[in-house]
């Protein structure tokens, strides 16, 4: 799946590689997966949409190249497109604009 990849790649980014193991493989037995997948509805691309979109950001923060933007900005649209409410996951984008936006301002302060 897909999904799994992104969510590896995501944990990895965030924690250490055994955490990120351990933490996939638990999802793998996880009922709530198995019950979306089994059934048509569109919860599990647009999670899988949602987690390659916060990968891509992650990957943007740390590498600062404009294409990891793109990349994550098409894969927010595709799950919004699929499921509205996952567009939740643009929360990450703004909120760390508003910190860049305060840590700014507290700079021209001083």
């Amino acid at each position: 799946m897909f999904f799994l990849l992104g969510f590896y790649r995501l944990v990895k980014k965030l924690v250490e590689v055994e955490v990120a193991l351990i933490s996939n493989v638990l999802i793998c037995f996880s009922p709530l997966l198995y019950y979306y997948c089994v059934n048509p509805l569109p919860y599990i691309l647009a999670l899988c949409f949602s987690i390659w979109a916060l990968n891509f950001f992650f990957c943007f923060i740390i590498e600062k190249k404009i294409i990891y933007f793109l990349i994550f900005a098409v894969f927010i649209m595709l799950a919004a497109l699929v499921k509205l409410p996952y567009i939740i996951f643009c929360a990450v984008f703004l909120l760390h604009a508003f910190k860049r936006a305060i840590k700014k301002e507290r700079k021209e302060l001083l």
